[in-house]
């Protein structure tokens, strides 16, 4: 994830362009066909639109395509990374105190300023279904090596990472903050089981 970053911030241009294939490379006389077309995903269409001035946050989430289950494709993503996550709960490999944690810390702020400013801001369904968020929920934000161990730190470091993932989509650089999430997280995950450390029996 953090090569992801370093290629990302480096190379910010290259990343969000989605050029239609040319069939010149490669003679007249072949016909190039393709089966699907790339596009930007709904948080950076939402995002490209409000600073543009081309469409509310409201119409965005209202509309088939990039609403909060558009034509079922972007929601069957999240709900397949949901039900990989649950398997995850279920065989004891992960605990759900991490992904709550996110998802509750994510959902929480972003419908509140999805209530409060429906025309600016897109609610809580739509962050929660819409790029990373079920991905880093239960696979990225509950590696064990990296994130909080405690179980008062592991709410604290999910709930940071529901929070940051909403300030960076809303008012940062990028459509979607998790990969910047997850990592700055990580940092502070040592000192967040330092001043969590649960009270020895009989103390």
């Amino acid at each position: 994830m953090a090569g992801y970053l370093v290629v990302l911030v480096a190379f910010p241009a290259q990343l969000s362009l989605w050029p239609v294939p040319d069939p010149q490379p490669y003679g007249a006389e072949i016909s190039l066909a393709t089966d699907s077309t790339t596009m930007a995903t709904p948080l950076d269409k939402l995002r490209t639109n409000r600073l543009q001035g081309k469409a509310t946050a409201e119409a965005m989430t209202a509309s088939p395509l990039f609403g909060v289950f558009p034509n079922g494709v972007t929601a069957m993503l999240a709900l397949a990374w949901a039900a990989g996550g649950l398997l995850l709960l279920v065989t004891g490999t992960i605990h759900w105190r991490i992904p709550l944690a996110v998802l509750l810390g994510l959902g929480l702020f972003s419908g509140l300023a999805g209530w409060l400013n429906p025309v600016g801001h897109a609610g809580a369904l739509f962050h929660l279904f819409s790029g990373g968020t079920m991905a880093a929920a239960f696979f990225i934000a509950t590696d064990p090596v990296s994130a909080a161990t405690t179980p008062r730190g592991q709410i604290i470091y999910g709930l940071g990472i529901g929070l940051l993932i909403y300030l960076i989509r809303a008012w940062g650089g990028y459509p979607d903050g998790v990969a910047f999430a997850v990592l700055l997280m990580n940092i502070c995950a040592p000192l967040i089981d330092y001043f969590t450390v649960p009270r020895a029996y009989g103390e």
